[in-house]
């Protein structure tokens, strides 16, 4: 779970991992509630720098790979435009910003905790 929750934010994001945790699992006739989205038409920009560090930034388009939006070649898919920026020297992501349907959402992130200890009772219900 720690390793698919990672990828989907560094992915993703955190606005929009979610719509993707529902597909890919389940029996052989399992239908997700979302349709699986994907990622297109991926570009590398100039270096910046995010809360002073050096970041690689990528910009590419997201959209559904599934259903009607499926058939049509990558080159016509209109696509949500997303930029995310990369650590130089760790490759986590430092900020991320989805321009979906006239709305800009924007994510950053200052810290990481990979595999982090976590006593067993945070996970006893209360009586």
């Amino acid at each position: 779970m720690h390793r698919l929750l990672s990828t989907l934010v560094i992915h993703e994001g955190v606005a929009t991992y979610a719509m993707t945790l529902g597909y890919g699992g389940g029996p052989p006739d399992f239908q997700p509630f979302w349709p699986q989205v994907g990622g297109w038409d991926f570009k590398e920009a100039a270096p910046e720098k995010v809360g002073g560090r050096q970041a690689r930034v990528v910009s590419y388009k997201m959209g559904y790979t599934e259903g009607d939006n499926a058939a049509v070649p990558d080159a016509e898919k209109k696509g949500t435009p997303v930029t995310v920026w990369i650590d130089s020297k760790t490759l986590l992501p430092l900020k991320h910003v989805i321009a979906w349907e006239g709305h800009r959402f924007t994510e950053t992130y200052d810290e990481f905790n990979l595999d982090p200890k976590i006593e067993a009772k945070a996970f006893q219900l209360p009586r």
